[in-house]
């Protein structure tokens, strides 16, 4: 690299600042969409397999998760489209703080959601039998918390990595 370096400035006259790259970043928004978009897609999938694992009953979550195929593809690409609109209209507005609160609404909703209906399922009582129900919702209401920390943590680094 020195060689080829020294051989193009010496012959050419080429300036140093085209070849010394360091640190640059891609700053592009719609990367950063994408790639939240898939995470958003890789968390449905898994809580979609959870309720058909558990038999999970919600009224909520079967609106979302409905048991025909046609129409969870339609609401999964309904909920891409809102999160991307809401996204951008609040990237607008806030900036990337708008993306970190729209990353945030909607994996609040499904996490949560999920993780207390697994609180009332009979596997979970099974496991933990010995437990009364509110102490069952508690340890899942932590364990919903985690999992949030982890998610809201995961879109800090994207938008960081991409200096938006």
């Amino acid at each position: 690299m020195f060689l080829q370096y020294f051989l193009l400035h010496s012959y050419f006259n080429f300036q140093p600042k085209i070849w010394i790259k360091k640190g640059k970043k891609i700053n592009d928004l719609s990367i950063v969409l994408i790639t939240l978009t898939s995470t958003h897609l890789i968390l449905n999938f898994c809580i979609y397999k959870t309720i058909q694992g558990l038999k999970l009953k919600s009224i909520l979550l079967e609106k979302i998760y409905p048991k025909s195929k046609f129409k969870f593809i339609r609401n999964i690409i309904i909920f891409i489209f809102s999160f991307l609109i809401t996204s951008l209209i609040l990237f607008k507005y806030l900036g990337s703080q708008g993306i970190q609160i729209c990353n945030f609404i909607f994996s609040f909703i499904i996490i949560f959601e999920a993780s207390l209906k697994v609180a009332d399922c009979e596997v979970f009582k099974d496991w933990l039998s010995g437990l009364d129900r509110s102490l069952r919702l508690m340890v899942m209401f932590v364990l919903g918390l985690n999992l949030e920390y982890f998610f809201t943590r995961l879109t800090h680094q994207i938008i960081l990595s991409q200096n938006l």
